[in-house]
């Protein structure tokens, strides 16, 4: 089992981390400790059952070299960040895997799952440091000590962007690895199906790759403000 992860990067749906940050996983995968956990199994859907879904997110993560991707159970369409069995389930991820650096959904986006989402990781995230927030598992308090937002459907300008050109068919690779989700021929019409919203993310990440002079680039944003004592650490 894993002791310690480099990276703990939350998705609300299976694809969400694909879709938004598939080539930054790509990319540190490579040479650090990499996990993915997804809140929901998204069995709210139109397209595809939970166990087709499920066998796409581990091809996926098999695509992107992920050391282990888990999922919360949490219930789709239901992420709460006031519920405390649902801030348990991410407490409980965040100490298991002691990451040091987490990513998390941008905190407001058009999907309401993945606001909420975001909230719920955050407090997560502050509970997880807590000596006295107790769990049934015996895990000790952790806090990372960054964490950074991906953006999704949200138009917003990054303020740290990552080179991600030399992993970019990988990504794409494991965001057709969801054929249910993202290929018109399978069943119901929907807003992510048709080919047009595949050439908007690729259209979206080569814009964020023109902003730092590269070709494809993914978007993160972090607050607070980076801390740092030497400017040449950036």
């Amino acid at each position: 089992m894993l002791k310690k992860a480099d990276i703990l990067a939350f998705g609300p749906h299976p694809d969400d981390v694909e879709l938004n940050i598939g080539g930054i996983l790509a990319l540190h995968a490579q040479k650090k400790q990499v996990v993915v956990v997804d809140l929901t199994e998204g069995e709210m859907g139109s397209n595809g059952s939970v166990e087709i879904r499920r066998k796409e997110s581990q091809k996926a993560a098999q695509i992107l070299n992920l050391k282990v991707r888990e999922n919360l159970y949490i219930p789709d369409g239901e992420i709460n960040p006031h519920d405390l069995e649902q801030q348990k389930r991410v407490v409980a991820a965040i100490r298991r895997y002691q990451p040091d650096l987490v990513l998390l959904p941008y905190w407001e986006d058009r999907h309401p799952d993945h606001a909420a989402a975001s909230r719920l990781i955050e407090i997560a995230i502050f509970k997880s440091g807590l000596k006295r927030y107790l769990l049934d598992e015996e895990l000790p308090p952790y806090r990372p000590s960054r964490w950074y937002y991906y953006l999704q459907h949200q138009h917003e300008n990054p303020n740290l962007v990552v080179d991600v050109s030399s992993v970019y068919a990988r990504k794409m690779e494991a965001i057709r690895a969801y054929k249910s989700q993202f290929d018109p021929r399978m069943g119901f019409k929907t807003y992510i199906n048709q080919p047009i919203f595949l050439q908007k993310i690729e259209a979206r990440d080569q814009y964020f790759g023109a902003m730092v002079g590269v070709k494809y680039g993914e978007g993160l944003i972090f607050k607070p403000p980076l801390s740092i004592k030497d400017l040449f650490q950036l």
